[in-house]
């Protein structure tokens, strides 16, 4: 049974965000009229029909949302467009390209960077540097971020996602820098300082002639000695460092592209 709004509204503890008239809401149906559905607040039973001042409405079944009652008339519900995003802050990054672009061209290939966070921050966007290696190149890459074991490597199941569509990145021809993609991940993620993460890219239908292209963060003038590069050849079930190149008797390891934001 529906309680009156003017009780939800009254009893909203947390939700009221503007002169006691507007409350949150969970999207419950989409009408595909512009019109949606919503349970209100802590109520067992969606309240119908409730349209947006959004131009463009794009909500999905489970999307949290702003309601407005005009003047706290309880006939008069009003979806509010969402409020923009605040900036996100760059935090944890590698951003020095590199003179070697190494290539995931299996399924089963995997390449990882791991990290130290340096605060404690959540995570909401993460940008790497990455081409395609054909022109006319199809196909959806993904990137993973993990906890991080003992030795850098990953452990416990995704914390979150980001899907790449490979047409879309550049063509890297052999030469020059490869270009910064921004990745939104399908979940914000907190962390703690101190703690180890690792970011994961594969590509599921990669081949031959399909390939994508992560930059390192190394050049012949500033080769790294204990780099957190690492890569798998089975899919992830096992993992070890990568390394750049064995020279004089030294061994150079590999660190990638890659720039943490959040709040």
């Amino acid at each position: 049974m529906l309680s009156p709004v003017n009780s939800i509204i009254k009893n909203a503890i947390g939700d009221i965000i503007y002169r006691g008239n507007v409350v949150t809401g969970i999207v419950a149906t989409d009408n595909g009229n512009g019109s949606y559905d919503c349970y209100i607040s802590e109520s067992d039973v969606a309240y119908p029909k409730i349209f947006t001042l959004s131009r463009n409405p794009n909500l999905e079944v489970g999307d949290k949302v702003r309601i407005l009652y005009k003047g706290g008339n309880k006939e008069l519900p009003i979806i509010l467009p969402p409020i923009a995003p605040s900036v996100l802050t760059l935090f944890e990054n590698q951003p020095i390209k590199s003179f070697s672009y190494p290539s995931i061209n299996l399924s089963t290939y995997y390449l990882g960077q791991h990290f130290t966070v340096e605060s404690n921050h959540s995570v909401s966007r993460i940008d790497i540097s990455l081409e395609k290696g054909g022109e006319t190149q199809t196909g959806t890459a993904i990137l993973d971020l993990y906890i991080a074991d003992e030795n850098g490597y990953p452990t416990g199941g995704i914390l979150a996602t980001a899907d790449i569509d490979t047409s879309l990145l550049n063509w890297w021809s052999g030469e020059g820098d490869s270009t910064w993609i921004e990745l939104t991940l399908d979940t914000s993620v907190d962390l703690v300082s101190g703690n180890e993460m690792v970011i994961v890219l594969r590509f599921p239908t990669a081949s031959t002639t399909k390939e994508v292209i992560w930059a390192q963060s190394v050049s012949f003038s500033n080769l790294i000695l204990s780099g957190r590069g690492i890569y798998s050849e089975d899919s992830g079930s096992t993992w070890a460092k990568r390394r750049i190149i064995i020279t004089g008797g030294v061994t150079y390891w590999a660190d990638f592209t890659f720039k943490i934001y959040g709040r």
